[in-house]
């Protein structure tokens, strides 16, 4: 489980800081210009660190996970509207990166959004 010095680094990478109480009331900035985060993103924080996003899912789990979510024909549909290239990609690729340029597109073409390629992510770890 994350720390809230965990959480801090994670919400501003770079930032010096110290704490008195493990509390965000009790952190001073020492960095110059730094925003102090809201305790709403300091919860956001806590959770995204206990649930990590994987970086990268199998093809295989990918498959099973956007059939489960009712998505695979939308991302069929969608690659068959792709370059050829983008295609035999998408066909032939053992793994699905998180980062992969092609995966946002795809996924932003079928309506996802962040939150939900991220679910998606989760889900693929899954199965």
């Amino acid at each position: 489980m994350a720390s809230f010095m965990d959480v801090l680094i994670y919400l501003r990478p770079g930032a010096n800081f110290s704490n008195k109480d493990d509390t965000l009331a009790g952190v001073r900035w020492d960095t110059p210009g730094t925003v102090p985060p809201t305790q709403q993103e300091v919860d956001a924080a806590f959770a995204a660190l206990a649930n990590p996003v994987p970086k990268v899912v199998a093809a295989g789990a990918m498959i099973r996970a956007l059939t489960q979510l009712g998505k695979l024909d939308a991302v069929d549909a969608a690659v068959a509207k792709a370059s050829p290239l983008s295609q035999r990609l998408w066909a032939r690729a053992a793994s699905f990166p998180r980062s992969d340029p092609q995966v946002i597109a795809i996924a932003t073409a079928i309506g996802m959004t962040t939150a939900d390629l991220d679910a998606l992510y989760r889900l693929a770890a899954t199965l």
